[in-house]
């Protein structure tokens, strides 16, 4: 009898319900990384906003050691503008506010405000611009001598700050006249509501003309707010300058318009964050802190005066 080999039993295609098995599987898997794979990039980009912070801090030293202070919150040119601007943007008076609407709409991390306009204050540099030189920016130009708007010193305003931006911020750069930022210098607390006839008191760090020494922070430099996240502001503008935190305002992610004197007010906005929860800011040390937003409202006014002789424990977050 002649051998034979009985034939391989040989596999189809897959079936409909594996298929559908296999689909569904891999549906399962992604829901699953998902999550995991934001969490990682937000993580990420905190740990770069952080880093700008510190960034931010070495040069405030290097500042300090070179002048024997801070530098201003914000300070006034000689001049608000020139003859090298266009006549049409130019306003009537030479210490008003550059205002102008947006090419397109920002809105803002707390998902409720959106900004439309925005007015530049008159013949006003903030911190962000003086510290160029120890950010290793001096190269982009900006001429002190010059009229706050001289056509030259805006085209260096546009220029792009990667230190002074959070890489969470879901804001459309090309859509501001000026470069963006989401750091504020420490102004500090204001206990009396607004409208009440009282100017606030100038008991943080950052605020016009001032020349705070780390000496002047007589509460500790590690319990003091130096800089601090918020939604978004421009670098070089004198309002985007620092935040004074407020009884009638919230403590976080609030936006408030100026005084209308103008036809575009002013936009005003106070610490916040594109972080969720949480914020950073870096202490008058030079030390990275991530901040709750629950944090107890007394704390947080604690943190923000340098002088308010109020105690706080160590481990305070």
């Amino acid at each position: 009898m002649s051998g034979c080999t009985l034939p391989s039993p040989r596999r189809g295609a897959f079936t409909l319900v594996e298929l559908l098995a296999v689909i569904t599987l891999i549906g399962v898997l992604v829901a699953l990384l998902l999550p995991a794979v934001h969490q990682a990039r937000e993580a990420s980009r905190q740990a770069k906003c952080t880093n700008n912070l510190h960034q931010i801090a070495i040069a405030m030293q290097n500042y300090h050691d070179s002048f024997r202070s801070f530098p201003s919150g914000y300070v006034l040119a000689a001049r608000g503008y020139d003859n090298t601007l266009p006549s049409a943007l130019k306003p009537s008076r030479d210490s008003d506010d550059m205002a102008e609407s947006l090419k397109c709409a920002i809105r803002l991390a707390n998902g409720m405000d959106t900004v439309q306009e925005w007015a530049c204050m008159g013949q006003a540099w903030g911190w962000h611009a003086l510290l160029l030189e120890q950010m290793g920016q001096a190269t982009i130009g900006i001429d002190f001598s010059a009229a706050r708007f001289n056509l030259g010193n805006v085209e260096a305003g546009k220029t792009p700050m990667e230190s002074y931006t959070c890489p969470s911020a879901r804001v459309e750069e090309s859509c501001l006249p000026q470069g963006m930022t989401q750091y504020r210098g420490n102004m500090g607390w204001w206990d009396t509501p607004a409208g009440a006839g009282d100017l606030p008191p100038n008991n943080g760090i950052f605020f016009q003309d001032s020349a705070i020494r780390l000496g002047d922070i007589t509460d500790g430099v590690s319990s003091t707010f130096l800089v601090g996240e918020s939604q978004f502001g421009l670098w070089p503008d004198g309002y985007s300058c620092c935040v004074r935190v407020r009884r009638d305002k919230p403590h976080f992610d609030s936006l408030w318009r100026g005084a209308q004197q103008q036809p575009i007010p002013s936009v005003m906005l106070g610490f916040g964050s594109w972080h969720g929860a949480v914020l950073h800011f870096v202490m008058a040390d030079g030390a990275t802190r991530k901040v709750s937003k629950q944090i107890d409202p007394d704390l947080f006014r604690y943190m923000c005066t340098r002088y308010g002789n109020e105690r706080v424990q160590v481990n305070w977050n």
